[in-house]
């Protein structure tokens, strides 16, 4: 979901994670794990009905931090460390040998080969890692945060095992094996008319899903609120604050600690009246003014300045296919590279995307930056409104 496509029912996107009720890599390629995204308005919704969570189902709005006693977040531990540690290391050892070893795997498998000890112990590797895969839980809690409702009714959010990484890398090194025994075993057809032809869709096959992993891993961007989600280190802490921005500061809607930020946030709302046409297009103009806080502010101004800039693109003749990612900085770009831009409102742009990112990343603006930031969006709807005249 896209933050153009929530900003189309009122409300915008802050945080989204993966709520991992199975840690077993190989389940969850059957089972893909469910997406929970937390919105402005504070609803917790779920992208996919997946029977296996504890989380309810009859609807996919399925909680909202308002309607919340406590929020509480628990960091990945152990267990017991040492049959972690240690289940975890002989694993990633075992399946690195059983790349080397693949080939005499499968000959002592499907001929007569005899391997020596050390190989047989290599050979345990899927055996190995199959145990590790669905059982290392069992040394280990996840990263967990749990929602107490105000019926007692408990939600929890669950996130990754400590240090996952490793088995990450079993997991791959267990597929390339697995990926060489499969070449082997083609290989055997390749005195038929349909060996080589088997080889070349498997060989492509393995290229094309690397090339997809370092794709999804390295380059493409997955962007919340302009917060491109590679540069998270912890998806679950990012979630855990978001939630808390939301909840605790419902209480202070528009209450700026200065009466003087007050009454000047007031004056401009006032100014923003007077371009009623384009600000009744942007719907995520209404949550300005009506934020929990600053943040929250900060982020609604974002979203309603990539609004204004889709507007302008399209009113130079810029189409979108329906499927494109609607950033605030790729729609500069392309309205720059089109028509040319006033360096002026280029900069406004660049301290609204600035802040945005600051207020979704780490939720820590205060008023006067918010007030700030609102001065730049005025500039803009005025730039935007003397050049494409909003009053015809």
């Amino acid at each position: 979901m896209s933050n153009m496509d929530d900003a189309d029912d009122g409300r915008f996107l802050l945080s989204s994670i993966k709520n991992r009720v199975n840690h077993s890599i190989i389940n969850n390629l059957f089972n893909p794990l469910e997406v929970l995204n937390l919105h402005s308005d504070g609803v917790i919704s779920v992208d996919n009905n997946n029977n296996e969570s504890l989380l309810n189902k009859s609807h996919f709005d399925i909680v909202n931090v308002h309607e919340t006693k406590s929020i509480t977040y628990s960091n990945a531990r152990f267990t017991n460390r040492i049959a972690y540690v240690s289940l975890q290391s002989l694993t990633a050892i075992l399946c690195f040998c059983f790349i080397v070893y693949f080939e005499e795997f499968y000959f002592f498998i499907f001929g007569n080969y005899e391997p020596s000890n050390w190989e047989l112990i290599f050979f345990c590797a899927p055996l190995v890692y199959l145990f590790s895969d669905f059982y290392r839980d069992k040394f280990a809690k996840p990263s967990m945060v749990t929602i107490q409702k105000e019926d007692e009714a408990t939600k929890y959010l669950i996130g990754k095992l400590p240090d996952s990484q490793l088995h990450i890398a079993s997991s791959v090194m267990i597929a390339i094996a697995t990926y060489g025994i499969s070449m082997s075993a083609i290989d055997m057809l390749t005195y038929t008319k349909f060996g080589s032809i088997f080889e070349t869709i498997l060989g492509l096959g393995f290229i094309f899903m690397c090339i997809y992993l370092i794709y999804t891993g390295y380059i493409s961007k997955r962007e919340i609120n302009g917060v491109n989600k590679t540069e998270i280190s912890n998806d679950m802490i990012h979630f855990y604050f978001a939630l808390k921005s939301t909840k605790y500061s419902s209480n202070n809607v528009m209450n700026p600690s200065s009466r003087e930020i007050s009454d000047e946030l007031k004056e401009i709302k006032k100014e923003l009246q007077q371009y009623n046409n384009l600000m009744q297009s942007v719907v995520s103009a209404e949550q300005i003014f009506t934020a929990s806080d600053p943040s929250m502010g900060v982020l609604a101004i974002g979203i309603s300045t990539e609004t204004i800039m889709k507007q302008a693109c399209e009113r130079i003749g810029l189409t979108f296919k329906p499927n494109t990612r609607l950033t605030l900085d790729p729609l500069i770009k392309k309205y720059t590279a089109n028509e040319g831009i006033d360096s002026r409102i280029k900069s406004y742009l660049e301290i609204i995307k600035q802040m945005r990112n600051r207020a979704a990343h780490d939720f820590n603006i205060n008023w006067q930056e918010f007030k700030t930031t609102l001065d730049q969006f005025c500039e803009v709807v005025k730039w935007h409104y003397s050049v494409f005249d909003e009053s015809e």
